[in-house]
């Protein structure tokens, strides 16, 4: 009677081949090389040059919108407190198009589930609080005004609140979607995020202790002549796993 006893063993990779990294873990720098410091590498250079124009351009527009508020002051001492417009409909009605076209593109936007809705809908945000700022201060007092503070009250405001609340949310996803891709910003915003190891092929994946016991038990009953499957030498045998005792 044969009777066998097996001590398992950690299965050793095969000749050759490279672990596969774990999920999550950062690569250790090679020996000899030195320390990545922050703001180096080939692509500082055109991202310094980036942050400097942006920097310039949100200096330009926070200018603009300083510049305007003396100019407010003028417009408050010298406009009339009436005025007769020459193309009044054409004005109201080119505000109400506009309004829903952003209506209509948001809510397309919205059925396809696609993230850009967010801009549509932060445009038709303001043009409703515009729509309903002027309608309320162009208008006649009496049974008019009375109309356009409800039109504002119930119908223009709380769709602005909503177009709003999505145009927020629209923009927290896309910023997780850029987040999430290769080279997006990490979870502090100061750089790049290193792209995820790429999953090891099966054919290189390194077998289980049990499979790697099968394999070396298969490869044993081909060595006493009988049938071995094909592809028995592509897996990891671990040498001295198995003994024999009759």
């Amino acid at each position: 009677m044969r009777s066998a006893s097996t001590t398992t063993a950690s299965p050793a990779p095969r000749p050759g081949t490279v672990p596969a990294p774990r999920p999550g873990a950062v690569p250790a720098p090679r020996p000899g090389a030195a320390p990545a410091t922050p703001g180096s590498g080939p692509h500082a250079e055109p991202r310094r040059r980036r942050e400097t124009r942006s920097r310039w351009l949100a200096s330009g527009i926070a200018a603009a919108g300083i510049g305007l508020i003396p100019w407010m002051v003028i417009l408050a001492r010298t406009l009339p407190s009436s005025a007769r417009a020459a193309h009044w409909g054409a004005a109201w009605v080119g505000l109400d198009a506009l309004e829903a076209l952003g209506l209509i593109t948001t809510g397309l936007l919205l059925i396809r589930r696609d993230s850009r809705y967010c801009l549509t809908a932060a445009a038709t945000a303001v043009l409703l609080l515009t729509d309903a700022w002027l309608d309320t201060a162009t208008a006649p007092p009496g049974r008019e005004q009375l109309l356009a503070a409800g039109l504002a009250l119930f119908a223009e405001l709380p769709t602005a609140a909503i177009c709003g609340a999505l145009a927020i949310s629209g923009s927290r996803r896309l910023e997780d979607r850029r987040d999430r891709r290769p080279g997006g910003r990490d979870a502090h915003g100061s750089g790049p995020v290193p792209p995820e190891p790429r999953p090891v092929p099966h054919s290189r994946r390194r077998p289980a202790e049990g499979q790697c016991q099968q394999d070396a038990d298969a490869q044993r009953a081909g060595q006493e002549g009988m049938w071995v499957p094909s592809g028995i030498q592509d897996r990891c045998v671990p040498a001295g796993q198995t003994t024999r005792s009759s």
